[in-house]
């Protein structure tokens, strides 16, 4: 009978259909398994390290570790690359304990940070950050005017480096963001890296990776700071000054330490943690792209 579908092509529609709404829900599967294999793998032995360190260094430095019950307190607002982890660690010592960059690939906290970021409020805020008393790293750098309205009695910490190594160390931070191939691996960003991405652009203002444009975004940044925080409370730590405890723990009104200023995350260690991240979602691309190729061989023949 005419208009009438035989089961064959029922089936083979249904079939159809079935393989473009799994190709749909593909991408969606690589974010999550692109952050939970990120975070199991990386973040989370990073952030082991950091807990390890300052453990050890707890113990010969003895600091004051009930300050985590005095609420949020602390913004570290330089960028990336500019001695953010041996920031965290130091503050660690002094009783303070900071969300930074790695807690951001944590599963559990992809959609809270979205929200964060999204609406702004302080619910969604604390949310975030609860067990915390201050933030660092990428976070800290595209929220902190939010964030210092939302908490006004913490402190910020603007960190900075020479602008030139700056820059040499961002562009191994940011992967191949000058490859050809950066649109496709986009495809499967995390959420946590969609995220970064979109918040972080904004601070840099450029989609351009050119040395001058970003020394220019990366200073327009720091003076930004500078010109909204009074100065009572911003500290401004250049780690190339080798400045120590001494300015950071007046600033914060805590004893200093007996013991060196940490030192922590490498431009040796940071490059073997970002190639592996690359081979993750480089693995994850290929699987993507065969289940893409597999399911375009059955929909055609």
């Amino acid at each position: 009978m005419e208009g009438v579908l035989h089961p064959t092509d029922l089936l083979k529609t249904a079939l159809i259909a079935t393989c473009l709404l799994l190709m749909i829900q593909a991408v969606r599967m690589c974010y999550l398994v692109c952050d939970f294999l990120t975070y199991q793998m990386f973040s989370k032995p990073h952030i082991r390290k950091i807990e390890e360190k300052f453990n050890k260094l707890r113990v010969a430095g003895d600091p004051d570790t009930n300050r985590s019950t005095k609420g949020f307190q602390v913004i570290v607002c330089g960028f990336p690359r500019t001695g953010t982890t041996s920031m965290i660690l130091a503050l660690h010592v002094l009783g303070f304990k900071c969300f930074h960059g790695a807690h951001t690939f944590n599963p559990r906290n992809v959609f809270v940070l979205d929200s964060a970021f999204k609406y702004e409020t302080k619910v969604h805020w604390e949310k975030l950050l609860d067990g915390f008393n201050g933030i660092s790293d990428w976070p800290g750098a595209c929220a902190y005017k939010k964030l210092m309205d939302l908490f006004p009695h913490a402190k910020i910490i603007l960190t900075t480096r020479d602008p030139k190594k700056w820059y040499k160390s961002y562009l191994v931070a940011i992967g191949g963001a000058k490859s050809p191939y950066k649109h496709i691996f986009k495809l499967i960003y995390p959420g946590s890296l969609r995220c970064m991405d979109r918040n972080f652009q904004k601070v840099m203002s450029s989609n351009d990776m050119d040395e001058d444009a970003c020394i220019k975004c990366y200073e327009n940044h720091n003076a930004d700071v500078i010109e909204n925080v009074s100065s009572q409370r911003l500290l401004v730590y250049n780690f190339e000054n080798d400045e120590g405890w001494r300015p950071l723990c007046e600033f914060l009104e805590v004893p200093c330490p007996a013991i060196p200023f940490p030192s922590a995350n490498n431009q040796a260690s940071f490059n073997t943690f970002v190639r592996k991240a690359f081979i993750v979602r480089a693995t994850i691309m290929v699987f993507y792209l065969l289940f893409i190729l597999l399911c375009t061989i059955f929909i055609l023949f």
